[in-house]
């Protein structure tokens, strides 16, 4: 049998056995907040999981950075540094001097041709009053003058290298030279031929010494290195005074022309979201917002960076979408800059298109 107890006590909790007993207000009526509070604290990770939750379900957001336009600046040359006129964090406008490299051996070679096409061009006026014998020894005067410099040209090279200051290329191109004006000297003195030919001839090799001086003058121009368009240095390579090899990296500028973003798209919202002119929000860590939409897709995959991913997620493997801006920009925006994308739903286009 269950017994149950209903005491009156439980109805009228200010009555005792029928006399009213009189109790004081309570006194911490006011301090129950504080136990609210303790819920609170309690409840919120889990509150903040739960949001965390929803907002990946309901919210198509992507890390992203902003992306310049950058340039790499080339070595056109083998040379030295001769003049670095750029820092980095420098500001350069379009045509700007960024850097001069001298190449002793292409200033060398056009010394020498200059040389040769003034003694032609000088034979040329003589002819008339020398005779082919004075034009002809003047030729062999000159060709063993030129030998006889590029041999000692070589010979100091080659006592600079054995004393560590010169390289095994500078030596190869000052034993080309000597040679060269060896089979001239040598050319020179077997010469025996007609007053037609030896013009002929003459006028031939100042037309080929004419061309390729024009070519050593054209690189010689290379080795000035100006700026392609208004930006900022933003990294340099190289020293005054350094040795560069042809196609050497030297200097990276980053423009504010072209600005792009590179956003990295959970693959299960692919199918929705990546697609070329998909709107979305650019959230920057300043707080501030832009409007812009996807300009392309290039149907890679790439992990998210260190420094934009979750440090408790696994970084799996996201869709690379290209953004640009809906409008030009005219503040200027840091290379690698982090942002949030947050991608737009269909209603959100449909009605932005209205308007």
């Amino acid at each position: 049998m269950k017994i149950k107890f209903d005491p009156p006590e439980q109805r009228t909790p200010d009555r005792d056995q029928g006399i009213k007993v009189q109790y004081h207000t309570a006194r911490r009526i006011t301090v129950r907040w504080r136990w609210y509070l303790i819920l609170f604290i309690v409840a919120s990770p889990l509150v903040y999981f739960l949001a965390t939750i929803l907002q990946t379900v309901f919210i198509v957001e992507a890390d992203g950075y902003i992306q310049l336009d950058q340039i790499d600046i080339h070595s056109p040359t083998n040379g030295q540094i001769d003049q670095l006129h750029i820092s980095t964090q420098d500001s350069v406008v379009a045509e700007q001097i960024l850097i001069k490299i001298n190449n002793l051996a292409l200033s060398d070679r056009q010394t020498r041709v200059q040389n040769e096409i003034l003694v032609l061009e000088r034979q040329k006026l003589v002819d008339g009053t020398l005779s082919i014998q004075q034009a002809t020894q003047e030729r062999i005067a000159f060709a063993n003058q030129q030998k006889s410099y590029y041999e000692k040209r070589l010979n100091k090279y080659i006592s600079l290298y054995n004393k560590g200051a010169a390289t095994e290329s500078e030596i190869n191109t000052a034993r080309a030279q000597y040679e060269d004006a060896l089979n001239t000297a040598m050319v020179e003195n077997l010469r025996l031929q007609s007053p037609t030919q030896e013009s002929q001839q003459r006028d031939t090799k100042l037309e080929s010494l004419n061309l390729e001086l024009t070519a050593i003058q054209n690189q010689i121009e290379l080795q000035t290195i100006f700026a392609p368009k208004d930006s900022k240095v933003a990294d340099i390579f190289v020293n005054q005074g350094e040795f560069v090899g042809a196609g050497t990296l030297i200097a990276t500028l980053v423009s504010q022309s072209e600005i792009t973003m590179t956003a990295f798209l959970d693959p299960r919202f692919a199918d929705d979201y990546a697609k070329v002119g998909q709107t979305a929000t650019i959230k920057f860590p300043s707080g501030a917002t832009k409007s812009a939409y996807i300009a392309e897709v290039p149907e890679l995959t790439s992990r998210s960076p260190n420094d934009i991913s979750n440090i408790f997620s696994k970084q799996p493997m996201m869709i690379l979408v290209k953004l640009r801006f809906d409008e030009p920009i005219t503040e200027p925006l840091p290379n690698g800059l982090p942002v949030k994308v947050r991608f737009h739903y269909s209603w959100e286009q449909t009605f932005k298109n209205d308007q």
